[in-house]
């Protein structure tokens, strides 16, 4: 009974932190003042010429004012089955969280700007893409951030 209800916990502890992250190759809105609900997951879509698109906002590459891109790195947590001891939290490995912000002026010229966290699959070619057709170069938040952006 008990080793079945630890099996249990498990299970749900692993589905629920899978659940909170963002997937390799989405994105998820973090913030900023486009008229987007944080937390809103979906795919940073830059195959269009002219614009970007994520979820319902969208805004032309020529109007993109500046980018940047900076890392968090955070931990992961695993859990330990340990017999009749039930269930032990441990620290895994670390992840690699990826923010870029794009900064943009809306219709009325007013300037705006919108936070993602994208991906780890996805990450390189979104910034190379949006650098080539805003004809704007990303700004790296240190050497680190640099160095993964430019592999």
């Amino acid at each position: 009974m008990k080793r079945s209800l630890s099996c249990l916990l498990i299970v749900v502890l692993l589905v629920a932190e899978s659940a909170m992250g963002v997937n390799a190759d989405q994105a998820v809105y973090v913030g900023g003042t486009a008229n987007l609900k944080q937390g809103t997951k979906g795919i940073l879509d830059a195959a269009n010429e002219k614009i970007i698109k994520f979820d319902v906002w969208e805004t032309p590459y020529d109007r993109i004012t500046a980018l940047d891109y900076g890392q968090h790195v955070g931990r992961h947590w695993g859990y330990a089955v340990l017999g009749l001891y039930g269930v032990l939290p441990i620290l895994l490995a670390k992840k690699r969280h990826h923010f870029l912000t794009v900064e943009y002026s809306d219709d009325a010229g007013k300037t705006q700007a919108a936070i993602f966290e994208v991906g780890k699959e996805s990450i390189r070619s979104v910034l190379k893409v949006l650098e080539v057709r805003s004809g704007k170069k990303v700004q790296y938040e240190d050497k680190e951030a640099e160095k993964t952006g430019n592999k």
